[in-house]
């Protein structure tokens, strides 16, 4: 039958602990970049959509004044005022002609919406856009809109850009346009998201310590326990077996406590019956009655094997019973558990005379037998 070994040990548990910690944090920054991925694509989202809204309003706008049927700057100019005031979003508004060089426009009109939003735009100036898309120049022939959202005096604003023409002449209608709502809603979402990833944080920064300390409490009781044992099996092995290991809160480390308690108990019964028969066969051998003595004391040679007092009491007995190989034996053993034992010595070398005495009164009574 296989034996299952233990895995169980203090580098297993701070092992099985940073496990745990590594897979939670893996967990918490898994999660922070999935938070963070899904606000980008929902923001990419929400402002194509809002441009693609603008361009549609801005274009409602053209269409209305397409119907006008237009015949002058200042018409297009009355026009795009007398709709875009009923229209908060809009801010102001610029009206551009081209110029010989497809590359600049002028500036034919401006048209202030909000009041709060002032632009600082000069009449008839050539104007060059610093942008790798030049939007007014594609503005002349279809509508565009700027995916950038710019800030001015506090307020954020995107722009489109809308071809209109009036007979021959051809223009582009820069509308400007408040972004602040998009902007405010981003914020207060990026606000929540960054208090969620905050306290997720928080949570998994606890939740580490908490591993930490649980394992810390661990090692230290299972330390603690570990000590104890060692402690007292040090004390059993001197001999001393009245010990009582203190209860234990945790379950496990309790019943191994217990376990321990139950061998200790084991063991001084068996230590005390020992003692028992030692005495017994001591006051036999007293007595002079070695047969029995050495019953008893043989009996105890095998429940307490190599003992140094049970080996040389049996090696007296056996020296009064005129059993001197068995003593000699007996004595040869117990000066092996206690070397240097001079009363040891003493009897072995006794025990010798009294053999070469024995053999020679054999050989005498051989001989005369002979």
């Amino acid at each position: 039958m296989l034996k299952r070994r233990s895995t169980v040990s203090s580098r297993f548990v701070i092992c099985t602990a940073i496990v745990y910690s590594v897979i939670l944090l893996l967990f918490v920054f898994s999660f922070l970049y999935i938070l963070s991925t899904n606000s980008k694509i929902l923001k990419e989202i929400v402002l194509k959509n809002n441009d693609a809204y603008l361009l549609r309003k801005a274009a409602l706008i053209i269409d209305r004044l397409k119907e006008k049927n237009i015949t002058n700057l200042n018409e297009l100019s009355n026009g795009l005022k007398e709709y875009c005031l009923k229209d908060n979003e809009f801010l102001y508004i610029l009206i551009f002609s081209n110029t010989a060089d497809e590359n600049y426009f002028k500036i034919q009109k401006k048209i202030p919406v909000n009041p709060l939003f002032k632009i600082t735009a000069q009449y008839n100036k050539l104007i060059q856009e610093k942008k790798d898309t030049n939007y007014l120049k594609t503005g002349i022939s279809k509508p565009v809109i700027d995916p950038a959202i710019y800030s001015l005096n506090n307020q954020y604003y995107k722009t489109i850009y809308h071809p209109f023409s009036i007979k021959n002449n051809y223009y582009v209608i820069e509308f400007f346009v408040s972004a602040s709502e998009v902007i405010t809603a981003f914020n207060d979402y990026s606000e929540k998201i960054n208090a969620v990833k905050k306290y997720s944080v928080i949570i998994a920064a606890y939740a580490v310590v908490l591993i930490i300390i649980i394992t810390f409490l661990f090692n230290y009781n299972f330390s603690l326990l570990v000590k104890n044992l060692s402690g007292h099996l040090k004390k059993a092995a001197e001999g001393s077996l009245n010990l009582d290991i203190t209860d234990i809160k945790d379950d496990d480390l309790n019943e191994l406590a217990i376990s321990f308690n139950s061998i200790f108990s084991e063991l001084k019964q068996k230590k005390d019956f020992s003692g028992e028969l030692f005495k017994l066969g001591v006051d036999l051998l007293k007595q002079q009655n070695f047969s029995d003595s050495i019953a008893v004391l043989k009996t105890l040679s095998i429940i307490k094997p190599n003992s140094f007092g049970t080996c040389f009491n049996l090696g007296v007995a056996y020296a009064k019973n005129r059993q001197y190989y068995m003593s000699l034996d007996m004595f040869e053993k117990a000066l092996e558990v206690n070397p240097g034992h001079a009363v040891t010595i003493d009897y072995i070398a006794k025990v010798k005379r009294l053999l070469e005495f024995q053999k020679k009164n054999e050989r005498a009574v051989t001989e005369i037998k002979g």
